[in-house]
């Protein structure tokens, strides 16, 4: 019996800190796909249409990923241009362009049993970077 009680709080605590650590790899899975079709969304719109290739972005990216232990308010996805995103900042086509962004979700158990074991947020961050496809409409204010 006493055996019992010294080992059972250490199977606990191993099972908590396991299943924490697949809820990570799970939220890192999904922030993978997520970033990567939020990405893919920038071509979805004429080339030169920047403002609403952005909102593709954000707005995939926003729909794409969902969880129970990620912190509200901890998604988000840039697309800055010293990345390299003359695709989406250029006002002339340019062939083989990339669109580049990185996508940050942070992970947090701090209000449910797995938070006695998993006491820290595990930020997560995902970069994709697409080639543009070499044949694009073109917005009307934008020369090709």
């Amino acid at each position: 019996m006493v055996e019992t009680a010294l080992v059972l709080p250490f199977l606990i605590v191993l099972a908590l800190g396991f299943v924490g650590a697949i809820f990570v790899l799970d939220a890192t899975t999904e922030l993978r796909s997520a970033t990567g079709l939020a990405t893919s969304a920038a071509f979805s719109v004429p080339y030169g249409a920047t403002s609403q290739a952005l909102f593709n972005i954000d707005d995939t990216f926003a729909r794409s990923v969902s969880g129970p232990f990620l912190e509200p308010g901890s998604l988000r996805i840039t697309c800055p241009p010293s990345e390299g995103n003359q695709y989406l900042y250029s006002a002339t086509y340019q062939p083989d362009t990339v669109v580049s962004c990185q996508g940050t979700v942070t992970v947090s158990f701090s209000n449910n049993l797995i938070g006695l074991v998993w006491r820290w947020n595990v930020t997560l961050q995902q970069n994709a970077q697409l080639v543009a496809p070499p044949f694009r409409q073109c917005a009307p204010s934008v020369t090709c």
